[in-house]
């Protein structure tokens, strides 16, 4: 028998030749630090809304296999709000999970503004919010937003970019508050959505006037929200929204709702994108029938470097031992198909 072997990479750490690099402009005139940081494989270009009077600076970055896909293949878009400040990380974030098997090779498409004229609350709580609020002139024009995202750059990435229509919204604070306002409202846009420390507390808490109507119909796909705050935030409104939300029980919804420790607002966002990403993607973990398990046990060569490998039956797992003694436990993502949790390597027989 032959055990066939795949393994996924991290993301290239130069760039390719098809896309551009965008840099981080540096904030300091000293000729020793004043150049820019590049991220390798991005690219980045402007578009102007139809429905808002103003142009967002978007970037892409692409996995590893991207150059050399064929033109019938699509990837899992990773959408990043307040990418101004987000895009390096969950670019970062993206690489190491992907090497470690967690999600998928993605693209991750940054959302931020291309001007902001000295005033980036002004066009955060104008885009990010659901209701007009006195503390900030023009806010509550999310609908619009969600125009803009739905009409024009998803259509943009999945032609240009092989961008499929499975889709995460990643936000934090005001657009950890999209993300939530969005999931109540429209929940087909997205297939995953991770808010951290959302402003749940926007225009009096305006934000349970659309909960209490979720969902206006059924869900028709799985979808993943993951909810997080931090443990020394003063957040209980948060907590309560996460819980009061799983309690619903909503067919097709799978809810996490959870505090990072020892952090404070603006130090929740590594762990909760990372375990956010894990979460949305994370894959199927089957029993299978004792019967099945055995007839797979034996000794198998890989096909990628003729390792020979001895997979055993124990406590109704099964169990894979390489040639040099290391083992691991084997999970079931179907009947053919198996993965080691945390490893890139997948096994198909």
């Amino acid at each position: 028998m032959k055990l066939m072997l795949a393994a996924t990479l991290l993301f290239a750490l130069t760039a390719c030749s098809h896309t551009q690099q965008i840099g981080i402009p540096a904030t300091t005139t000293n000729t020793e630090y004043s150049s820019a940081y590049l991220l390798p494989n991005t690219t980045t270009f402007t578009l102007n809304s139809a429905e808002i009077d103003g142009t967002y600076l978007i970037s892409v970055s692409f996995p590893d296999s991207y150059a050399h896909a064929d033109s019938t293949r699509t990837y899992p878009v990773i959408y990043v709000l307040d990418g101004q400040w987000r895009f390096p990380l969950v670019y970062s974030i993206a690489g190491a999970i992907v090497e470690d098997g967690d999600i998928p090779e993605a693209l991750v498409v940054s959302i931020s503004w291309k001007e902001t004229n000295g005033d980036l609350l002004a066009l955060r709580g104008r885009d990010l919010t659901p209701t007009a609020a006195k503390e900030i002139p023009h806010s509550g024009e999310a609908i619009k937003f969600q125009n803009f995202l739905r009409n024009q750059l998803f259509p943009h990435i999945e032609k240009n970019y092989k961008g499929s229509t499975h889709r995460t919204l990643t936000g934090g604070s005001f657009s950890g508050l999209f993300a939530v306002y969005t999931l109540l409202t429209q929940p087909e846009l997205f297939d995953g959505y991770i808010a951290a420390t959302p402003s749940l507390w926007w225009d009096e808490n305006s934000i349970n006037d659309f909960f209490e109507k979720f969902p206006h119909k059924p869900l028709t796909k799985k979808t993943r929200f993951y909810l997080s705050w931090g443990e020394l935030e003063s957040a209980e409104f948060i907590r309560r929204f996460g819980e009061n939300l799983k309690n619903k029980n909503i067919q097709n919804l799978e809810v996490i709702y959870t505090p990072v420790e020892n952090s404070g607002h603006s130090a929740v966002y590594a762990e909760s994108y990372t375990k956010g990403l894990q979460f949305i993607f994370q894959k199927s973990d089957l029993l299978l029938p004792q019967a099945t398990l055995e007839a797979l046990a034996g000794r198998y060569k890989s096909n990628r470097d003729l390792d020979e490998l001895h997979v055993t039956v124990k406590d109704g797992r099964l169990h894979i031992i390489f040639s040099h003694g290391t083992a691991f436990t084997l999970k079931a993502e179907n009947s053919n198909e198996f993965y080691i949790q945390g490893n890139a390597m997948t096994f198909m027989v």
